[in-house]
């Protein structure tokens, strides 16, 4: 029973202990700027976005007595299919095998 009674108390003791140091930290010093006026700052010195694609995929089509090559580009996924080329979940397809452009 003792040390039932002396665990209570020493976690009373340690729970005061928390409970006191949360409180007494102090707050930030210094004048906290509005967020439209952080805003503003950021946007002057931030350089403007740069397009960017991320793959390029091609493939030569055989189509009658030659060949065309068909391609695209894409941000996230480019892939290469038995005829067609997909980018971005759109896709380029060959020709048909007898309508080359020349």
């Amino acid at each position: 029973m003792r040390k039932l009674m002396l665990l209570t108390g020493v976690v009373f003791m340690l729970s005061l202990t928390v409970a006191n140091a949360e409180t007494s930290q102090s707050p930030r010093s210094g004048p906290v700027p509005e967020v439209s006026v952080f805003l503003a700052g950021l946007a002057e010195t931030a350089p403007a976005p740069t397009p960017r694609t991320s793959c390029t995929v091609s493939l030569e089509c055989i189509c009658g007595g030659g060949y065309v090559t068909i391609s695209c580009s894409g941000d996230v996924s480019c892939s290469v299919q038995s005829r067609s080329v997909k980018c971005d979940g759109v896709y380029e397809h060959c020709p048909p095998i007898g309508s080359c452009p020349h």
